[in-house]
Parts: structure tokens; C-alpha cells; sequence
């Protein structure tokens, strides 16, 4: 079970594992939980915090310290709206908790009963101008990773465990970099970097395996790369979206209407390749998954006071939008003033 289906992830945040309650990190800095549902606000948390999980109507997040090679890990009680501890996490010197690359840090944590895990890894590397010679440059590469068995009642780090640097990277890192899928050229075939998805890898290819054009997903066997089955999700190769937990891809479509052709949001199953719902098209859509029977997702709104991005939650079998959120907004430039009038 990877990380992403234990703590409950939506675009910018945690749900718990309800489906209930919400917990986003806002273009102000700020975290705002809220209700899933109803988009109904809750609390917001006047802290710049990245959630990692909900548990028992407690969120846990982390933050970057001001010094770079320290985090500071933050138990929230959301029925009251308060902090309930805050605790020092120190990292290696050469750790920067705060990359420009998402894969040079992460955290990620899980609660077995009142034993929180909490798990990071940092990768250090040559950042300057010409690259120094292949010795000179393997030796300024670092790599570390810890897990922390934390009390979660007390917030008393009870075990610290060095990693191998070898231990494989979690599997969300892969396929956050997937989320926006665009098929490319290998080998004389079309096909992306294959996920892990249970016992089969997945991978979306230009053509089936008797040649036939149009966007597919395929199944090989974790291991030997044996084919196991394939399934045609469009006519048309498109980018498509695929949600962090590797379970869901939303590609887009054409629709016949009665009113003529229209774009559609058409959602898959990754396991079976079955076409399991139809929404209403987003443009500019940023990030997506699926939450039960509800698809969160983030969308890119301009308009001529500004730029915005919106969270909309839509209910998976009528397409009905539920609510929609601002996450963040920015107020367009002014123009330049209006010429002169002209002498008469």
C-alpha cells in the first residue's frame, strides 16, 4: 500500500480517511481545513505548514525552519482549532528543506494506533555552472534518509532509524512527477515510464501490440516486463491526468451532443481500464484525483481582474458541481493610461 492511499491525499492537501474533512495549504500561507462535502471552511491555521495526514481529527504537517537543514514536524487538533505540539526534526548540514527540485526532499509519515512513522529522504547534488569532472562530481553527490517513531499523544521522539540510502524512494515521488501524462518516443514505440500499480506495471502507449493507433494502456508483469493486457482509452493521443496514488486517469474526449460536439473528462480505472464515469471538461486543469464518489481538482482561471486558481469538487456520477474554492488569486497589471486626447 503506498503512502498516498494511507494518509488521503487531494491536490495541495490531506483528506482524512472518511472522506470527511479537508485539509489544503492556501496561496496565503495559510492552512484551511474544511468540509469535503460542502466545502464548508472549518478552521484556518495562520501557519505556512505542508499537511501529511489526518488522523483522528488531528492534522499532522510539517515546516521548513529558517535554517535549511531543519524542519519542524506539527500536530493540530482540528475540533479545536489549536496546536497541540511542535517538535524539531534536524537534518544533515547539506539537507535543504526547502529545494527548488521536489525530488532533492520529502517527508512522508503514517500512524500505526498512537505511534506516529514519520519518514524523510534528501538527495544533495552539484548545483554551479560547468559540471566538475565524473569522479569530482560523484563524490559531491549526498543522499540520507531517517524514520522517526514518534508519540503522537506527547509528540516525544521515541526512535530514531538511519536508511540505506538504497532503500527505493517512496512510490508518490514517481508518480507526482507522472501527474500530467504526455506520451513521448522510445524504442520505436510510444509509451511513458511505467507506475506500479499492485502486482503490474502500467504504462500509456501510441499503439496497441498489433499496431493499432490511439492512446492505450498497458499491463506487464512487475519483474519480467511479461504482457498481461491492454486497453484502448482513446481514438485521439492526448496528455491525460493521473492521480498520485496511480489508481485513476482522467483523459480528455470528444462528446456528441445534442448541441454538437463537446470536450468530456473521461475517468479510468487504471487496474481494469474501464471507463467509469464522464464529467464536464476543465480547462487549464492543474491536478486531480478522486475521493470516493467525489473528483477534487485544481483549475487555472484567468479573467480580466486577474489570475485565480480554483479547487472544485464535482460528485463522480452526475458531473453536478459540488463547490468550488479559491486558492489563490493575483490582481492583473495595470495597463499603460490612455493616449491623449486629440488637439481639434
Amino acid at each position: 500500500m503506498s503512502w498516498v492511499e494511507l494518509m488521503g491525499w487531494i491536490p495541495g492537501g490531506v483528506v482524512d480517511a472518511e472522506g470527511r474533512v479537508a485539509c489544503i495549504r492556501s496561496g496565503d500561507s495559510k492552512v484551511v481545513c474544511f468540509d469535503l462535502a460542502t466545502g464548508a471552511q472549518r478552521f484556518c491555521f495562520d501557519q505556512d505548514l505542508r499537511p501529511l495526514l489526518i488522523d483522528k481529527g488531528r492534522l499532522l504537517a510539517w515546516s521548513p525552519a529558517a535554517q535549511k537543514h531543519r524542519i519542524y514536524l506539527h500536530l493540530l487538533d482540528l475540533e479545536e482549532g489549536v496546536e497541540q505540539w511542535r517538535i524539531d526534526v534536524e537534518l544533515p548540514d547539506w539537507v535543504d528543506s526547502q529545494p527548488q527540485q521536489a525530488h532533492e526532499f520529502g517527508v512522508e509519515a503514517q500512524v500505526l494506533g498512537e505511534e506516529l512513522i514519520l519518514s524523510w529522504r534528501a538527495h544533495g547534488a552539484y548545483k554551479g555552472g560547468a559540471a566538475p569532472s565524473e569522479g569530482l562530481l560523484e563524490s559531491m553527490q549526498n543522499d540520507a534518509a531517517a524514520r522517526l517513531s514518534i508519540d503522537v499523544r506527547s509528540g516525544q521522539v521515541l526512535a530514531v532509524e538511519e536508511m540505506s540510502a538504497a532503500v527505493p524512494e517512496p512510490q508518490a515521488f514517481g508518480l507526482e512527477a507522472l501527474s500530467l501524462l504526455a506520451p513521448y518516443k522510445r524504442g520505436g514505440a510510444w509509451r511513458n515510464e511505467a507506475w506500479v500499480l499492485g502486482d503490474v506495471e502500467v504504462s500509456l502507449e501510441q499503439q496497441s501490440s498489433s499496431g493499432e493507433p490511439g492512446l492505450f494502456l498497458v499491463h506487464r508483469r512487475v519483474g519480467d516486463g511479461a504482457f498481461v493486457a491492454e486497453h484502448k482509452i482513446s481514438s485521439q493521443v492526448s496528455e491525460v491526468h493521473l492521480s498520485p496514488d496511480g489508481a485513476w486517469l482522467f483523459v480528455p474526449s470528444t462528446h456528441a451532443g445534442a448541441r454538437g460536439d463537446g470536450l468530456v473528462l473521461a475517468v479510468f480505472l487504471v487496474a481494469s481500464g474501464d471507463r467509469i464515469a464522464t464529467l464536464p471538461d476543465e480547462p487549464e486543469l492543474d491536478e486531480i484525483t478522486l475521493v470516493d464518489q467525489v473528483v477534487i481538482c485544481t483549475t487555472e482561471q484567468a479573467s480580466d481582474a486577474g489570475w485565480q486558481l480554483l479547487m472544485k469538487a464535482r460528485d463522480l456520477k452526475s458531473g453536478a458541481l459540488l463547490w468550488t474554492r479559491v486558492l489563490r488569486s493575483e490582481q492583473a497589471l495595470p495597463g499603460p493610461p490612455p493616449p491623449p486626447p486629440m488637439p481639434p
